[in-house]
């Protein structure tokens, strides 16, 4: 029964690691971390420790203290017998999120693994303790303490029976008061990942010691820990041979001929401790984890390799995409004036003039059925190949001449640079169309660079050519050349967890055709946008950006060189109905003055947008 228990915990804590990593993935790591997050977290669910920690390994330098993978990275060293570990790694996810009940759960197994029950049982009684704990999840913790209360129990009598038998039979050279206080001390260092400086406190007592199995075992293991397992295993053969049924030494002696290549003595020693009439039930579960792990790395190689064969990186192919219906209201569908009369400089004699009726702002209601679509192929765990594809069809329910039509993409390769950071290049190209003819047609490239700072903040820099032509007005054709800098980063532990980015934008529009230098400008913008999330499924949102337009040339009849300003607000909540559906009402104001009045323009759109993604 309790062995049954306990595996019902690691069950829980896998399910909600796993759910957990899929769905805060995508928001923090890049396109081919969170492949690799997936990928591990499937693994987990099906009981292959081993084949999840090879996945994850190779991301450790790039997403040290990012709680998703710390979370991850933690079930699978502690179900690949790696419990010590996986403490340090579930303790690093807890230090980013600290509210996580999952990683929580899951410190307990693995402190519990590694022998330490009394912390585990801290840990686990503080999770039941917890008000927001599910029902179902504190009944579990309840059993558990109870099943750790009883390991404690038997800990404490093993180690009064050891301590007997030592008294009545001294094995091995004494050690004083002093060299006992020092291999106290040594333990301490190697529990605190120093194992070099406990080596180097044990060392000079090599001589003096060897032989006495306390002494050999902590030396055996800050060998092992600092990188030296032929030396870890002589020393815990030591302790072995002096007393023989020291089955922390076997276990670690098994770690140490798993290091050195010798799976099968590796396999030999977890075995023997396996099999101990006695044995707590996490022990003797982490023993046959590490069989099982063995007995796959010798069906996949035939033999004990000297050296574990690296994994080859298998390509994978990710879809993923969304569909939007949108129904709304827009007061100004063709972009009309504000203004019902102009006063053009140049014919200021004639007095103001009028603005057609038919320029000014037509109001509508709207229908929209949006879509996008994205391939991301990896070739490796550095590089991919990418393709992004989005549409959308714009009905109107009046002015029908103005309704409107998008198709574009854009399609590239990216990799990733280590610490530097991922670095992606793409030809993009889009098509609008107006009525029942092409408005515009955009072709170009650009590059971006992006990185996480500090597993908090989000950077990226991006640079951009574009061709900007109208089929029919070509003498307004221009290229764009941008460069955009972003910055962004989510306060997880604050009240509603915002997340704030912060977008700089500057480029240059250049007209193609001579004596049409006053539609070449110069832009300047900033963006501002905020996200709070105020229940599991219910987020609010808020954008505002500011563009300035400085024109080269004169506006022909105006006698004045063109400055636009441009402002934009939006606003609205999403409200997800499922994993995949979401509703999102949102409000929408822009507006441009200029000096120009020709230009001036407000606008309002309310709508309301049902996305499903898959």
């Amino acid at each position: 029964m309790r062995r049954a228990i306990l595996i019902l915990l690691a069950s829980i804590g896998v399910n909600l690691a796993a759910a957990i990593a899929c769905a805060h993935a995508a928001p923090q790591v890049n396109a081919f971390d969170a492949a690799a997050l997936q990928d591990a977290a499937a693994l987990l669910r099906e009981k292959r420790a081993p084949d999840a920690l090879a996945k994850l390994a190779p991301l450790a330098a790039n997403l040290k203290d990012n709680a998703e993978f710390e979370m991850l990275y933690g079930v699978a060293l502690t179900d690949a017998g790696r419990p010590r570990e996986g403490v340090s790694a579930l303790r690093r996810a807890l230090a980013a999120e600290p509210d996580n009940i999952a990683a929580h759960a899951q410190l307990g197994r693995a402190l519990a693994a590694a022998g330490d029950f009394s912390a585990a049982r801290e840990e686990i009684a503080a999770l039941r303790d917890r008000p927001d704990l599910p029902s179902g999840m504190h009944d579990v913790m309840v059993r558990n303490l109870e099943t750790i209360d009883e390991a404690i129990k038997r800990k404490e009598n093993a180690e009064k029976q050891q301590k007997l038998a030592q008294a009545a039979t001294p094995v091995g050279p004494r050690a004083s008061d002093s060299d006992r206080t020092t291999i106290r001390a040594a333990a301490e260092l190697v529990r605190a990942k120093k194992a070099a400086k406990a080596l180097a406190k044990l060392d000079p007592l090599a001589d003096r010691l060897a032989g006495n199995p306390d002494f050999d075992y902590v030396y055996g293991v800050a060998a092992l820990e600092a990188g030296h397992p032929a030396q870890a295993s002589v020393a815990l053969r030591r302790a072995i041979a002096a007393r023989p049924n020291f089955h922390l030494a076997r276990a670690e002696l098994g770690r140490a001929l798993a290091a050195m290549g010798d799976l099968a003595g590796a396999k030999r020693e977890f075995e023997a401790v396996r099999d101990v009439a006695g044995l707590p039930a996490l022990a003797r579960d982490a023993m046959g984890r590490q069989v099982l792990a063995i007995d796959q790395a010798l069906t996949q190689s035939g033999v004990a390799p000297a050296q574990p064969r690296p994994e080859k990186p298998q390509p994978r192919t990710r879809i993923s995409g969304y569909i939007e219906n949108s129904i709304g209201y827009d007061s100004n569908v063709n972009a009309g004036p504000s203004s019902e009369t102009l006063l053009i400089p140049a014919l200021s004699f004639l007095g103001p003039a009028s603005v057609s009726p038919q320029a000014m702002p037509k109001k509508s209601g709207f229908y929209e059925l949006a879509g996008g679509l994205t391939v991301t192929h990896a070739l490796n765990n550095d590089t991919a190949i990418f393709a992004n594809m989005v549409g959308n069809w714009h009905p109107l329910f009046e002015h029908g001449e103005f309704r409107t039509a998008l198709a574009g993409g854009e399609a590239g390769i990216a990799r990733r640079f280590g610490e530097l950071g991922t670095i992606s290049l793409a030809a993009v190209g889009q098509t609008f169309m107006m009525g029942d003819s092409a408005f515009r047609n955009i072709y170009g490239a650009a590059a971006q660079w992006s990185q996480r700072y500090a597993d908090t903040w989000d950077v990226s820099l991006s640079a951009s050519w574009l061709g900007i032509e109208y089929p029919t007005q070509v003498g307004q054709n221009t290229d764009r050349y941008s460069a955009i800098g972003t910055i962004a980063r989510r306060w997880e532990q604050l009240p509603l967890a915002p997340a704030i980015s912060v977008t700089g934008t500057a480029g240059r529009e250049i007209a193609r055709t001579d004596g049409m230098n006053f539609l070449t400008f110069t832009l300047l913008g900033a963006r501002v946008g905020l996200e709070t999330t105020w229940a599991p499924w219910l987020a609010a949102f808020a954008q505002v950006s500011y563009e300035d337009h400085n024109y080269d040339a004169d506006y022909p009849l105006f006698f004045r060189h063109r400055h636009d300003a441009l402002f934009d607000a939006l606003a609205g909540i999403e409200v997800k109905l499922s994993e995949r559906v979401s509703l999102r009402p949102s409000v929408h104001y822009s507006e441009t003055r200029s000096n120009v009045d020709l230009f001036d323009q407000k606008r309002w759109i309310t709508a309301v947008a049902l996305r499903t993604t898959f």
